[in-house]
């Protein structure tokens, strides 16, 4: 038995206007088989079943939900379940769907939030612009903290202003934290706090901590406050070392602890006392991982664009004061620090251009000069992807000046301490020809 809503001349016009916009959405309205369109019949069933409807609501829904695509059909038979669905909201979530066109990733994340205690259909329909704000990271790693226990739907709801500030590295990063098996609500509010400070790179390695097999809440917990002091290099190294086949809870937090959160002079010491299969998997690691530091070593030869191609010094002339800030506040902290009084102490955009140039160039061996000789080892043996410039005037000099001091300037001898197996020694040698 139905109950009654009064017509009046507004629904009447309401209800034109959105059958109106359904039409719009559906060009083939009219000539659809609604007897063969399994979405229209189940998501018509559904409708039916909210309390209250009388004959002619039921019969206007009929038509609007023809005008629904089948993502925002999916989300309304979400909220057709809800205890406190009735007509007029009915109406709010068809207006709603209609102008939002929530994209598929995004109606995951809804019915993953609709399953959560405390879901209304009050509450859906202001969930649903807030979900249309999800990009597709943001919404994979908001579909996933939905999973956790305990949740509550206000409460998700409460990160996606979280999620929509981080970029896709810590969107993924965030999305293996709450994947990680014994990690409790709280913990990964906790975790996202974490999250928020850690650099691209940073949250790369995270990403890969996290996705370690047996990784435990108490691990992660633990290691992403240290991430977030390792350099960004180091820290591509680390998610590539944590990314290795076999890798284990015990072995990343070694690696973690014992090597990539101290710093690049220890860890220069530190790598001739590893064991003989703990050195081999860090070249293995530093080899793979060398194609990132070779593109920032090389992109570096002058102030750049992101394709690596140097920017005129007429165009960077042309830079606003922030863009200069901005693209000077790039470089490391050291470099910062060494140029920024007289960067910031003048007015003069060409003064500024010039320190700029110069302290990138000094950013380039700083880079160079923060990696462990072995590092420099493995991108030497790729020395075919380096710049000449990034080659010789770089990478070599520092490397043999290492050689020199350690090793009584023993190339051999050097060979031999580094790679025990002989894993790069060839391309390393024909690199040097």
């Amino acid at each position: 038995m139905h109950c009654k809503y009064p017509f009046t001349s507004t629904f009447v016009l309401l209800s034109t206007l959105l059958f109106t916009m359904a039409a719009i959405y559906s060009p083939c309205y009219g000539k659809t088989d609604r007897s063969r369109d399994a979405s229209w019949q189940r998501t018509v069933e559904m409708y039916t079943q909210v309390p209250c409807l009388t004959e002619e609501e039921i019969e206007y829904g009929r038509g609007i939900i023809t005008g629904l695509n089948y993502n925002a059909r999916r989300i309304f038979r979400k909220l057709c379940v809800m205890p406190d669905m009735n007509f007029n909201r009915s109406k709010m979530a068809w207006e709603m769907l209609i102008e939002l066109q929530l994209s598929y990733e995004q109606v995951l994340a809804f019915e993953e939030w609709s399953n959560l205690e405390g879901a209304t259909a009050e509450l859906a329909l202001s969930a649903l612009p807030k979900i249309k704000t999800l990009g597709y990271e943001a919404g994979r790693a908001f579909l996933s903290y939905c999973g956790l226990q305990g949740i509550t739907a206000e409460h998700a709801l409460n990160t996606i202003p979280i999620l929509t500030r981080f970029d896709d590295p810590r969107n993924r990063a965030a999305r293996a934290l709450f994947a990680v098996r014994d990690i409790s609500a709280p913990e990964a509010l906790d975790g996202l706090r974490d999250l928020a400070l850690l650099q691209r790179h940073q949250a790369r390695a995270a990403e890969a901590l996290a996705n370690i097999s047996d990784m435990t809440a108490e691990t992660m917990l633990d290691a992403l406050p240290l991430l977030g002091q390792v350099n960004q290099d180091d820290a591509w190294n680390a998610m590539t070392l944590f990314g290795a086949e076999g890798m284990v809870n015990k072995e990343a937090w070694y690696w973690l602890t014992g090597y990539f959160a101290v710093p690049s002079d220890i860890q220069e010491q530190q790598f001739y006392s590893l064991t003989p299969d703990r050195r081999k998997s860090l070249l293995r690691a530093y080899y793979d991982a060398g194609e990132e530091i070779i593109w920032k070593i090389n992109n570096l030869h002058a102030v750049t664009d992101r394709f690596g191609f140097e920017i005129s010094n007429r165009e960077l002339q042309g830079f606003s004061a922030d863009e200069l800030n901005k693209r000077f506040g790039e470089l490391s902290s050291k470099v910062i620090s060494a140029y920024a009084g007289n960067f910031y102490a003048t007015d003069k955009r060409s003064s500024r251009v010039a320190i700029l140039k110069e302290a990138t160039a000094k950013e380039r061996v700083e880079t160079g000069r923060r990696l462990t000789s072995a590092d420099i080892y493995t991108l030497l043996a790729q020395g075919s992807e380096l710049y000449d410039s990034s080659f010789r005037n770089i990478l070599v000099p520092i490397l043999q000046k290492r050689i020199a001091e350690k090793f009584n300037n023993n190339l051999l001898m050097f060979l031999n301490k580094v790679d025990t197996e002989n894993q790069f020694v060839s391309d390393f040698i024909v690199s040097l020809a």
